[in-house]
């Protein structure tokens, strides 16, 4: 991946609403959780305009939110 998220970017871009930490996996053939979450964290890093809001798509198939770690990083970031 990227370090600025762009394949995890403009594929989450591409997708028409909420889509599950699964599948984002799946999709990009993303070995392990650790990894997408480090690559969300990026993403939202990333001085590109959007990507919070993007980030949010990404949601548990058990909770329709994302996890903790999107609000806290959201929160660190303003």
């Amino acid at each position: 991946m990227a370090n600025d998220g762009g394949p995890l970017r403009r594929w989450l871009a591409a997708q028409d609403g909420p889509v599950t930490y699964a599948s984002v996996m799946r999709a990009l053939a993303i070995p392990y959780m650790n990894i997408l979450m480090q690559e969300l964290e990026t993403m939202m890093k990333s001085p590109r305009p959007a990507r919070p809001l993007l980030a949010a798509r990404v949601i548990s198939r058990s909770h329709p939110l994302p996890n903790r770690g999107f609000f806290d990083m959201a929160r660190a970031l303003g």
